[in-house]
């Protein structure tokens, strides 16, 4: 993403917000709305910051069709941006499960 992100003339300080851009594009493409239940790039666009920089569309779109193609041309799967980022939630979520777990404070209640 920063590589996109410096070839489009953006700081690098916008590749966080330019890196959820795509994912809101990719979990939008992807998902059927649920009625009265936003989806993901509606949440984010509520707590974006107003002004912030982006890539255009096109290039936006690009990654998109990159993502796919890489995917299926690599391993014969299809791409599906909720189960990476469900993917990559868990292991996040285990990091930080592994260190409450070794700090000094693993019990609340003690």
């Amino acid at each position: 993403m920063r590589g996109e992100v410096r070839s489009a003339g953006l700081s690098d300080q916008d590749s966080v917000h330019t890196y959820l851009d795509v994912l809101a594009v990719l979990l939008t493409a992807e998902r059927e709305p649920v009625p009265g239940r936003p989806d993901f790039a509606t949440l984010w666009s509520d707590v974006r910051q107003a002004g912030a920089a982006t890539l255009p569309l096109e290039r936006i779109e690009r990654i998109k069709s990159g993502f796919n193609q890489q995917i299926t041309n690599l391993f014969g799967f299809e791409f599906r941006a909720a189960l990476a980022v469900r993917h990559a939630a868990c292991a996040f979520f285990q990091e930080a499960h592994f260190t409450f777990e070794s700090s000094a404070q693993d019990d609340l209640f003690a």
